[in-house]
């Protein structure tokens, strides 16, 4: 498997090929998600010797889980897994990183820390929850991924949520922009990958009573990531549809 960067071992499950494609204008190298009924949570983990191998997460209904490959693929390039030739091994913990001393300080919205309430693993990553009240009766949850192996880089995805005091008002539009800061981070908002001007959460968001809106943002530490690692964030900022076929 050409530039696939898999620990494959022989093993007793039946093949399942998961065709990964890479649609960006970006080479990259990092964790993608695919569907197999192959694996299952017991048997979930990568090869800490190697770079890695796969990773399953959440088991969403029997015989149906999530599995996170990581992979190295060209700009515009395709990678064909065998799920089934994948032996998982167990995959150590560590903790989450010093943000002040490595990264320059941890994540802030409108020049306040923003505390999290919910800390686990999901899948490769640690996932962190925070939640904000950012104007009167809207509030704003940030799920936060990072990983050790992509330490140049964090995931934020946001949901603002408007909870009406009425029924006469299902509608508001939020006269301010809120703005947030990661240490010495780059954050990209929106669909841009090249720039930080973009506010986090922009002013004039029109939401509606419980009806949450979803926003993206990416951290990029300039001064941890290669060439390489720049190109992964910006075609992971990208959102694209990695997995195209699953026989």
């Amino acid at each position: 498997m050409r530039h696939l960067l898999l620990a494959l071992l022989a093993s007793s499950l039946p093949a399942q090929v998961v065709t990964l494609h890479n649609p960006t204008p970006w080479p990259l190298l990092g964790w993608l998600p695919a569907q197999t009924t192959l694996v299952t949570p017991s048997l979930t983990g990568f090869d800490p010797l190697t770079i890695a191998s796969y990773y399953a997460g959440t088991q969403q209904e029997p015989g149906n889980a999530t599995v996170w490959v990581r992979a190295f693929i060209p700009a515009g390039g395709t990678e064909v897994v065998d799920i089934g030739a994948c032996v998982p091994s167990i995959q150590p913990v560590g903790a989450l990183p010093d943000w002040t001393a490595e990264y320059g300080g941890w994540f802030e919205v409108d020049g306040t820390v923003l505390n999290y309430q919910v800390v686990e693993r999901d899948g490769p990553w640690w996932l962190m929850r925070g939640l904000r009240t950012i104007h009167p009766n809207v509030a704003m949850v940030c799920s936060i991924r990072w990983d050790r192996s992509q330490d140049y880089m964090a995931q934020i995805e946001t949901s603002v949520v408007y909870i009406a005091a009425s029924q006469s008002q299902p509608l508001l539009v939020l006269p301010n922009a809120v703005k947030a800061t990661w240490g010495t981070a780059e954050l990209w908002n929106g669909v841009d990958a090249t720039a930080d001007t973009d506010p986090f959460v922009p002013a004039g968001l029109q939401l509606r009573h419980l009806e949450p809106v979803q926003l993206q943002t990416t951290a990029v530490w300039m001064n941890k990531a290669s060439t390489l690692g720049q190109n992964t964030a910006r075609a992971l900022h990208s959102r694209a549809p990695w997995t195209i076929a699953v026989p």
